[in-house]
């Protein structure tokens, strides 16, 4: 009876208390409906739910965050009309898919964001001076990822404007890459190495230069000029035709922003293709593929029975535009070639069957093909790029050209003044002496030479013609690196004015 007493007492002095709390939650789980409340243009709720306004709040700062990065990715253009359409292929391209921001939990559906194209205002004809904006917009909801299912919902506004690149009359802001590299035959945000009989024809540029047994860093006709902040060197070696600058500005680690640079161009996974299955091997050359010939058109190889290889789209990659993607999970170009070249770019094929190439501007291949793993060039292969062709190579796995490896081309430039060929490694290692290229055997390459992460290493009687960059440098052996400028005109970069999107945005929340 005291049990029973003692349950009784809770009850009726109670029930107000519970009526309301019961009331209060049944408000704050969702048995209530609201289908159209606002809130000051911010948020649009169909439902009371869980969904954390924070969360949604970051999701839209996620995708602003986004777009302000696809600035760094954007080339600069000669007009704010120009400027204005490459980004907004950059926006585009991420406004063409939904963006996962939180997966689903018990109770908390998930949470996404995508560009809300349907609200931009974008005219870049109309685009004439610094106080003409575009207008774009980014939304972030919570539910399905189709938005079949919307629980709430918030978004913000952001006007974007085109300005003068502060850099563009050095040629900075024209071309990114002639810009990193600038005018040096070597360059390190780290340090360049020359010792036993190694040699740098042009400008070194690097926190540390270091010369050793028999290296020497000179110029044809004034005197090379070395930018360091250390000059480590035998006191008995003369700098006959080089001098040390009286002034040293460092460069940034990897100026390129390669990472971004990569994940800009959108390649997932599934797309990674295997010449094994392709093409026949992965090894181009005798016994391998045989001949293979990339081009704007696809790949073939012109020696086997496998199929072709199709592109995997046009892409816009550090100031290019319109290169033919191909994405590889490796590429190894070894034993022996059938025909010359064993592996070439942009050649098209007579009625005899004969490899030939165009001069014709409008028949002209540049490609780029990424490489997921590494990439080997020896064994008696050889490499030719039509002269109105290009070939940039995207490494993500380490790079040898070794021994027998023939670089067919004599010119650094196409005919177009570009780079006729371009590596860029992206190839990482906790190792603090891990070696992204290596150029050995008295191979040799033409043109940029670029390591975002690990050194650029060149011995036994190979060279680069053109110019190298990295966090290391190191030349040995009776190496070398004979400098020849990226550019048509030289000196790092067409000057001129041009345009950039202000990265400065203005946000507006008012959304709805």
């Amino acid at each position: 009876m005291k049990d029973q007493k003692k349950v009784g007492l809770y009850l009726p002095q109670q029930q107000g208390f519970v009526l309301v709390l019961a009331l209060l939650l049944m408000l704050f789980t969702g048995v209530v409906l609201v289908t159209s409340a606002e809130r000051t243009g911010q948020e649009r709720r169909v439902a009371i739910s869980r969904a954390h306004l924070a969360s949604l709040h970051s999701a839209v700062d996620a995708g602003v965050s986004q777009i302000q990065g696809r600035i760094q990715l954007v080339a600069a253009g000669e007009s704010r009309e120009v400027a204005c359409n490459h980004f907004m292929q950059e926006v585009n391209s991420l406004a063409s898919q939904v963006h996962s921001y939180m997966q689903a939990s018990p109770g908390n559906p998930a949470i996404w964001w995508q560009p809300d194209a349907s609200r931009f205002s974008v005219d870049c004809s109309s685009i004439e001076d610094d106080q003409d904006e575009i207008v774009l917009a980014v939304k972030a909801w919570q539910g399905s990822e189709d938005q079949s299912q919307v629980i709430a919902e918030r978004g913000m506004t952001m006007q974007v404007t085109f300005q003068l690149n502060p850099d563009s009359q050095t040629g900075a802001g024209s071309d990114p890459v002639a810009a990193a590299f600038g005018e040096n035959a070597a360059g390190s945000w780290g340090r360049v190495e020359v010792t036993g009989g190694g040699r740098i024809e042009g400008n070194v540029t690097a926190d540390e230069v270091s010369l050793n047994g028999g290296a020497s860093i000179y110029a044809n006709d004034e005197k090379a000029q070395i930018a360091t902040a250390f000059l480590n060197k035998p006191d008995w070696m003369q700098l006959d035709k080089a001098e040390q600058t009286d002034s040293y500005t460092a460069l940034d680690s990897d100026p390129l922003g390669l990472q971004a640079r990569i994940d800009g161009l959108e390649i997932d996974a599934a797309s990674i293709q295997d010449l094994k299955s392709e093409l026949g091997n992965k090894n181009v050359g005798q016994w391998g593929a045989g001949q293979v010939i990339f081009s704007a058109a696809g790949a073939t190889n012109l020696q086997g029975d496998a199929g072709d290889l199709e592109v995997l789209k046009q892409v816009d990659f550090l100031g290019r535009e319109s290169l033919s993607l191909y994405a590889l999970d490796e590429l190894r170009l070894v034993s022996g070639g059938q025909g010359n070249p064993s592996f070439g770019i942009g050649h098209l094929v007579d009625e005899n069957g004969d490899l030939f190439c165009s001069e014709e501007a409008s028949q002209a291949s540049h490609v780029l093909i990424y490489v997921a793993g590494d990439v080997h060039f020896g064994g008696g292969t050889s490499l030719e790029i039509c002269e109105n062709s290009s070939l940039t190579l995207v490494v993500e796995g380490t790079t040898r050209i070794t021994a027998g490896f023939n670089f067919m081309n004599e010119q650094v430039l196409n005919t177009q003044g570009q780079p006729i060929f371009s590596l860029y490694s992206n190839y990482s290692h906790n190792s603090p002496n891990a070696t992204a290229v290596k150029i050995s055997g008295g191979a040799h390459l033409l043109g940029a030479v670029y390591a975002a992460q690990a050194s650029i290493d060149i011995s036994g009687g190979s060279y680069i013609r053109g110019q190298a960059l990295g966090p290391e440098v190191k030349v040995s052996g009776g190496t070398g690196i004979y400098y020849e400028s990226l550019t048509a005109g030289g000196g790092g970069g067409q000057a001129g004015e041009t345009y950039v999107p202000d990265a400065d945005i203005n946000f507006d929340f008012d959304y709805d």
